[in-house]
């Protein structure tokens, strides 16, 4: 077992459509050469900052009609 400190994994900033309202930081747990199968990470939220509304399948649908 490895145990990780997030104290001691550097925060990459993370420049995404997704978020909004601020900086958005994430630490990588498990990369890409530890596993085959998974991505782990811990995403920080500045304050202000949070994930960008999503409209739901079908109203993009609808607005597309």
């Amino acid at each position: 077992m490895k145990v990780h400190k997030p104290s001691e994994i550097p925060a990459q900033p993370v420049n995404a459509p997704l978020f909004t309202g601020g900086p958005v930081t994430r630490q990588t747990l498990l990369t890409p050469e530890a596993s085959n199968n998974f991505n782990l990470g811990i995403v920080n939220f500045s304050p202000g900052a949070r994930n960008r509304q999503l409209q739901p399948w079908c109203a993009q649908q609808n607005a597309h009609s």
